[in-house]
C-alpha cells in the first residue's frame, strides 16, 4: 500500500471549543447554590433562637412565686437573661436588688417589694 491509495483521509482538525460560557455558568449555578444554603441555614438558626426565647418566656410566665425563694432568684435570672437584651435598664436594677440573696448560705425571704418588681417585668415582658 503506498501513500497514494490514503489521499481520501482527511487531516485532523482540531474543534476550538470556548470554555469561558461553562466555566461563567457553572460558577453562577455554585453561587446561586451557596446562597440557597445559607439562606435555609440562617432560618434554621433563627428558628431555632426563637423557639428558645419562646420557651423562656412562657417558662418566666410560670414561675412560682409561693416556692422556694433562691429558686426562684436562679429561674427568673437565666429566664430574663435569655429573653431581654444587655441595656435592659428595669432588668439590671432588679438583678441588683437579687444579687445580696443569691449568695447567701441561709434562704433569706425574698421582700415583697422585690416580688412585685418581678411580677411587673415579667408582664412587660409579655
Amino acid at each position: 500500500m503506498s501513500l497514494e491509495n490514503l489521499r481520501d483521509i482527511k487531516d485532523f482538525e482540531y474543534l476550538a471549543i470556548s470554555w469561558h460560557i461553562y466555566l461563567t455558568i457553572g460558577s453562577i449555578v455554585l453561587l446561586f447554590l451557596i446562597t440557597i444554603v445559607a439562606i435555609v441555614l440562617y432560618k434554621k438558626r433563627k428558628k431555632k433562637t426563637q423557639n428558645i426565647i419562646q420557651k423562656a418566656t412562657t417558662l418566666l410566665k410560670h414561675l412560682s412565686f409561693d416556692a422556694d425563694d433562691k429558686k426562684l432568684i436562679y429561674s427568673f435570672t437565666i429566664y430574663s437573661k435569655i429573653i431581654s437584651n444587655k441595656q435592659d435598664e428595669n432588668l439590671n436594677s432588679i438583678l441588683k436588688l437579687l444579687q445580696p440573696y443569691k449568695y447567701k448560705k441561709q434562704n433569706l425571704k425574698l421582700s415583697e417589694d422585690i416580688k412585685t418588681k418581678m411580677k411587673k417585668y415579667i408582664m412587660s415582658v409579655s
